[in-house]
């Protein structure tokens, strides 16, 4: 009688997996990539899918596509269902409106379990709408990003676990958010039916108003009340457009109303008029990171400039830009300027000379005066380095992002420089390509800088993000192609 021999099927690795494991695995999935990841766990197999199906915080980023009239929503109704209690990030995406079924189970059924909210559409038919419910009707919400139109977007964040007891029409007493955008509901469209006064956010971490297309920019004392309730938290405040209008009282005097932020650490505005006063308005002991961009010479997209706007910033406003931050921001560590003008070149070599901090400068389609300061600080610096009377020049600086660096200044620079290489240097083709044609030119970039970056030239009227086209190290070049954009550099 042959023996009998008795094979037992081995299950696949991906069975042998407790659940514990695919629960610690699914979380690097939901962090990683929270729209797609949670569908391709749940199709492995039967026991990822069951697993998949029973960890409801695989499935709490929730889109919402409002497309056509006959869509069903059938992806965002089942993650809502299979997220369970769990805090939602929600992102919708909209061409129409909300129907009033869509409105009530997408929505407001699942409002007290809303932590982010991002619109993506191209009028204000959906922002609008949540925009004036954020006051009750998400009381856990902590970030709000509406997307208005191609060129304006509204960014609020609140200190997380902040909220107050507030009374709501539906429930009584409910939690309210700290979120709170008005206080009462006008009409928010960005034209001047807007009713900037009665806007009075509190305790935001990031307050972002992009756009340069204003009809009607708030008031300077509508400024001054939104920021004042939320000035103990803001660390981050970007403004891109025309500057709020001044009062019209002549005995008004801007330059005495500041209020501190304590913990602001970044600063970014985008100007087309006076800027000063703006800048004055900031008491901000902790800023780490300055930026300044004129909108109309350096705009971030080229259909910013079909908007008309009339520069009126004049040399003696940008001469007194730069004595206010030399006297209010003495410690920032980054500042990065963007198209602006001519200021005098006795006020640039204060500046430079009083920035003792500043780690990462960025001089983009600039003056020229600024280049000629910056290297002929270093000159004064080497000269009197031999009566040991030199003051260092920027002695913290380890990234210079310039595209106003002449070929015939860079051979100087490197016997100037008497506190070291830079660890990265971004420079214009054009002075690339200048460097490169010069005897050691090359070697000469090598001994400026760790890293020597070539960006494309500036175009007129354009701040476009930068692309690095290669790394010059040891001598050879090496393609990188990693995109950058400007105004985060």
């Amino acid at each position: 009688m042959p023996p009998v021999s008795f094979c037992v099927p081995r299950a696949p690795a991906s069975r042998r997996l407790s659940d514990e494991i695919l629960w610690y695995l699914y979380t690097f999935v939901r962090s990683s990539d929270p729209d797609r990841g949670p569908v391709s766990v749940s199709q492995v197999s039967r026991s990822w899918r069951r697993a998949a199906f029973g960890s409801s915080f695989l499935w709490s980023k929730v889109t919402i596509r409002l497309y056509t009239v006959t869509q069903r929503h059938h992806p965002a109704r089942a993650r809502l269902a299979r997220s369970k209690l769990r805090d939602l990030d929600m992102t919708i995406i909209a061409l129409r409106n909300f129907t009033p079924d869509e409105l009530k189970t997408l929505v407001d059924m699942h409002r007290h379990r809303i932590r982010t909210l991002a619109v993506d559409t191209h009028s204000w038919i959906v922002t609008e709408l949540l925009w004036l419910q954020l006051n009750l009707r998400f009381p856990r919400l902590e970030f709000f990003e509406g997307k208005v139109s191609y060129d304006s977007k509204v960014t609020l964040r609140r200190v997380p676990n902040f909220l107050e007891l507030a009374e709501d029409d539906d429930t009584g007493l409910a939690l309210q958010s700290s979120l709170i955008p008005f206080v009462k509901p006008p009409t928010i469209r960005l034209r001047p039916e807007v009713n900037w006064s009665s806007w009075s956010p509190r305790n935001l971490t990031t307050l972002k108003l992009l756009t340069t297309g204003f009809d009607a920019p708030p008031l300077y004392l509508d400024v001054l009340a939104m920021l004042a309730g939320t000035k103990e938290t803001l660390r981050h405040f970007e403004y891109d457009g025309p500057l709020p209008f001044l009062p019209d009282d002549p005995t008004f005097v801007y330059d005495d109303v500041q209020l501190t932020f304590p913990q602001l650490e970044t600063l970014m505005i985008g100007y087309a008029d006076d800027i000063v006063w703006l800048v004055l308005f900031f008491g901000a002991p902790a800023l780490k990171s300055l930026t300044i961009r004129d909108i109309i010479t350096c705009p971030a997209s080229p259909q910013f400039r079909e908007w008309g706007l009339i520069p009126r910033t004049l040399p003696n406003q940008i001469d007194s830009l730069f004595l206010a931050v030399t006297q209010f921001f003495p410690g920032v560590t980054h500042l990065g300027l963007y198209g602006v003008g001519r200021p005098s070149e006795a006020v640039v070599n204060s500046m430079f000379q009083a920035l003792t901090n500043l780690e990462s400068l960025v001089l983009y389609g600039c003056a020229d005066v600024f280049a000629t300061s910056f290297f002929s600080g270093h000159a004064v610096e080497a000269d009197e380095l031999a009566t040991q009377d030199a003051n260092p020049f920027l002695p913290k600086l380890k990234r210079l992002l310039t595209t106003l660096l002449p070929p015939k200044c860079a051979g100087p620079f490197v016997l100037q420089r008497v506190q070291g290489r830079l660890e990265n240097l971004l420079i214009s083709q054009a002075a690339f390509e200048g460097m490169r044609q010069e005897r050691d030119g090359l070697l000469t970039l090598e001994q400026m800088a760790v890293n020597v970056t070539s960006i494309p030239n500036p175009v007129p009227g354009v701040c476009v993000p930068v692309r690095e086209e290669g790394v010059l190290r040891s001598g050879r070049m090496r393609n990188l192609l990693i995109p950058r954009v400007l105004r985060l550099i």
